[in-house]
């Protein structure tokens, strides 16, 4: 899922409301994954692991 929110919003360009429409999620929920795959991109870019 994160990895498809990801591709979404960052490459589509499309909205949480819409991606959660696409996704049959609620937008909250379509917020709340792409925030921790941004947090996980910015620990990778440290060089910690997850």
């Amino acid at each position: 899922m994160e990895s498809m929110v990801r591709y979404l919003k960052e490459d589509r360009g499309f909205s949480y409301h819409d991606i959660g429409k696409l996704l049959n999620r609620d937008e909250r929920t379509v917020w709340t994954v792409y925030s921790r795959c941004q947090k996980k991109a910015v620990l990778t870019e440290k060089g910690k692991n997850i």
